[in-house]
């Protein structure tokens, strides 16, 4: 007797981690395997870059090992498969679906150029109106600007032009499409019609990329089957529907439950991510980084971002240090949270600034206040507080938007750490609040399958249902006190810092 199908697979590829989870319909995680991603590669020039096939074989690995541990029935069982992944950058692919060239990432700065001339020069006005957004110089349309004016001929023979989630799926089903929210992440969505801008990539990129765009289907609508091949390579079944998915952010925002104006979802991970939901009229006092179509046409997620997060903490823990007496296990997170104490703060204490991917904005990362009389666990303190601080500084743009006490569901790789969340809530004077699941970008994958699968009739419904809170931090009013002075000599310090670059 064949199983019933009853659980939902979500696939969810990072900048280092591909996951493949599966849920059941009211969001509890039934089991999750993960792939480390091959390393980015650089040619020079600001470039990151991944061989796609690479990233294909570390997610069918992952769905391997899901689909065949423990219930042989797993892969019987799989109402429907969704997929989520970072934005921006780009995925070439000829006319045969063969990739074209390396895949270029959201950590892509070879564009910094293209993206600033689009944002200050003669296009901003439409930029803003039309995209309503600053572009970021990952995205693609800077990108496709940088490949126009560099004569870079990698993506010449290109057909089509996906993100990293479209990829996954054309893996799996053959098909070739996009959804709203990454082509808004990869700054050619027009927001009003949420269709392709395609008078401004015209204008601002010649009309060669116009032809090579995918077709946008709803976050919910089913973009394919499972293949034949893709079923050998991945132990699912032949068949299975393939959802058209959404953007990591999208995704994210939805398994925190983050779905009404005013919410606030924080991700600290590699990178600062601080969104809030918010109406098509809302103005805010700079452009945001990416705003998305959220839920419905009534609603935007519109986030302020940057390189300063928890990816900064681990290449110090990695490259500088190993816990005293565990030699050999460098960057050893719950170890150093061990160590961390923020009562150790005050304002004889030093400073960290996690610009280690910045640029002429931000200036370098650094130390500062460190002396002869300094621990290594007020060290470390420094570290997580640095990360915190850098979330402050980026999500200044929200609060003015927030419900009044409003809550900050927080995700990433501070959420796992009881330490860092409740100083995130001492940073902002406001609570603190963690999910049930670790896994939000496979459970919002989760949650916009369970809708289109007809499990609830709309996904408010779905992601109040699906989404739950584990833990709630309330800040410490002394510690937030403190933490405001030492705030503000940061801000000023990290100035002093940009000057210096």
């Amino acid at each position: 007797m064949s199983a019933k199908p009853d659980l939902i697979l979500g696939i969810d590829a990072g900048g280092t981690t591909a996951k493949a989870a599966l849920f059941d319909i009211q969001g509890n995680l039934i089991a999750v395997h993960r792939r480390q991603l091959p390393t980015v590669t650089s040619r020079g020039g600001g470039r990151a870059e991944r061989d796609p096939d690479l990233l294909w074989e570390a997610v069918a690995s992952a769905l391997r090992d899901l689909l065949s541990s423990a219930d042989n029935d797993r892969a019987a069982r799989v109402a429907a498969v969704c997929a989520t992944g970072f934005g921006g950058g780009l995925f070439a692919v000829g006319s045969n679906g063969k990739t074209i060239g390396p895949a270029i990432l959201s950590s892509d700065r070879r564009a910094i150029l293209d993206s600033t001339s689009l944002n200050k020069g003669p296009l901003c006005a439409a930029i803003s109106s039309t995209l309503g957004i600053e572009l970021w110089s990952a995205w693609s349309l800077p990108l496709f600007r940088w490949i126009h004016r560099s004569g870079d001929h990698t993506y010449d023979r290109a057909d089509k032009i996906l993100w990293c989630k479209d990829f996954i799926r054309l893996r799996l089903t053959g098909t070739i499409s996009t959804d709203p929210t990454d082509a808004a992440t990869a700054g050619l969505l027009d927001l009003n019609r949420e269709t392709y801008a395609r008078d401004l990539i015209s204008e601002a990129c010649g009309d060669v990329w116009l032809d090579r765009l995918p077709e946008i289907l709803p976050s919910d609508a089913i973009a394919g089957h499972v293949t034949g091949d893709a079923a050998r390579q991945t132990g699912l079944l032949q068949g299975t529907p393939v959802m058209s998915g959404l953007v990591d952010l999208s995704a994210c925002a939805l398994a925190s439950g983050v779905i009404e104006p005013g919410e606030i979802s924080m991700i600290a991970g590699t990178w600062s991510i601080n969104q809030i939901v918010a109406t098509p009229e809302t103005a805010t006092s700079r452009m945001p980084i990416t705003a998305l179509p959220h839920l419905d046409k009534s609603k935007r997620l519109i986030s302020f971002n940057s390189a300063r997060s928890a990816g900064n903490l681990s290449w110090v823990l990695s490259h500088m240090m190993t816990v005293p007496g565990q030699a050999g296990q460098p960057g050893d997170h719950p170890a150093f949270d061990r160590l961390a104490d923020p009562a150790l703060l005050d304002m004889d204490s030093p400073s960290f600034f996690p610009f280690l991917l910045g640029g002429v904005e931000t200036g370098r990362g650094a130390f500062l206040g460190l002396g002869i009389e300094h621990t290594l666990p007020e060290v470390v303190t420094a570290m997580y507080e640095g990360v915190a601080f850098a979330h402050t500084q980026d999500s200044a743009p929200i609060w003015p938007l927030a419900r009044e006490h409003e809550a900050i569901r927080l995700a990433g790789g501070a959420a796992t750490s009881h330490m860092w969340a409740q100083l995130f809530a001492d940073c902002f004077g406001r609570q603190v609040e963690t999910l049930d699941c670790g896994e939000l970008g496979a459970k919002g994958c989760a949650i916009t399958a369970a809708v289109s699968l007809g499990a609830y009739r709309n996904t408010n419904i779905a992601a109040r249902t699906m989404a739950r809170v584990a833990t709630r931090f309330s800040a410490n009013a002394d510690r937030h006190k403190l933490l405001k002075r030492r705030f503000d000599r940061w801000t000023r310090d990290a100035e002093w810092i940009a000057s210096r670059s």
